[in-house]
């Protein structure tokens, strides 16, 4: 057992650190950016307008905190980093398109281009400009922050909620560009979407479809049992396609194999913890011999082709 990890440890909901302590710090950055684009423009706010941006986040507040923040208990425990920040960012870049760095980076100039015409060429009033403007800067800045945070992760999802504000932008300076230019990056942009989706697709269909299809007839038995916690890898998809609740050891390689090789320490783990199924492949290195043998002493196996669904017999 590595030292200073106990066998024992509360079942995990899936929570991750996030740089968002409250959703008061959104509301802050908010009147940031605000401050800013006036300052840029000239154009005064008014309540309503501060309104149409601020009353939809206070509806999402109750969910941010409970859900996201789980309460407090997922803040970020420590500052930005300037060297995680330059590690990550380019992987950011290259996971938004699927694509190589310098396509990815092109991709977003071609998008800038026609963001900026519209803009300079006034394709949209000026009220409706800056509110867009201050939605997008707003993920912008966050982007980057989540970026430079440890633990936060690398995925660039966390842009997602300006995209709408973006998409307007675009679509309304794309024709500001000249003909040749609007044709040329239109053209660019629709064959590459087309195919990073039909090989992420595709990519991702075998990669998640062979061990949902393998795991189908263990989810279906899960899903006429009584309601338990399911101990699996496919914690995700268990959840998904059985509505059980489900854990794992998720990003924790040491904790993971201190239970699943350990019979000690799993014998330990499935009483000291609320698990009534275990599902797990019939063949690999995924556990031990060792706690195989145990399962199958102090539960009731269900075959179900490339997995077992184990139902655990507690007194």
């Amino acid at each position: 057992m590595s030292e200073g990890k106990s066998p024992v440890a509360p079942i995990r909901r899936g929570g991750r650190p996030t740089i968002l302590r409250s959703p008061m710090l959104l509301l802050g950055l908010l009147a940031a950016q605000f401050a800013i684009a006036q300052l840029l423009t000239g154009v005064q706010f008014g309540d309503a307008h501060i309104a149409v941006l601020v009353f939809p986040l206070l509806i999402a507040a109750p969910w941010i905190w409970y859900h996201t923040l789980a309460a407090g208990h997922s803040a970020a425990t420590q500052g930005i980093s300037a060297d995680l920040f330059r590690f990550l960012l380019p992987q950011m870049i290259e996971l938004t398109f699927y694509a190589p760095w310098h396509i990815a980076l092109l991709t977003l100039v071609g998008i800038g281009v026609a963001v900026v015409a519209g803009i300079r060429g006034r394709a949209m009033p000026a009220m409706p400009t800056m509110l867009l403007g201050a939605w997008i800067g707003l993920g912008i800045l966050i982007t980057l922050v989540y970026a430079a945070t440890p633990r936060a992760g690398n995925s660039p999802r966390v842009i997602i909620p300006a995209l709408p504000a973006l998409a307007v932008l675009f679509a309304a300076g794309l024709f500001r560009l000249p003909p040749r230019v609007r044709h040329v990056l239109s053209v660019y942009l629709i064959a590459l979407f087309t195919v990073v989706n039909i090989i992420v697709i595709g990519y991702e269909s075998v990669r998640f479809g062979v061990p949902i299809r393998a795991a189908e007839p263990a989810f279906a038995a899960l899903r006429e049992t009584e309601r338990g916690f399911v101990l699996t890898p496919l914690y995700w998809e268990t959840l998904l396609y059985t509505r059980q609740p489900a854990t794992w050891f998720e990003g924790d390689p040491d904790f993971e194999h201190n239970i699943m090789h350990n019979m000690t320490n799993f014998k330990v783990y499935i009483e000291s913890n609320p698990i009534r199924y275990v599902l797990i492949p019939r063949t690999g290195d995924i556990t031990s011999p060792e706690v195989r043998a145990y399962l199958a002493r102090h539960a009731r196996a269900i075959d179900s082709g490339e997995m077992t669904l184990y139902v655990i017999t507690k007194p």
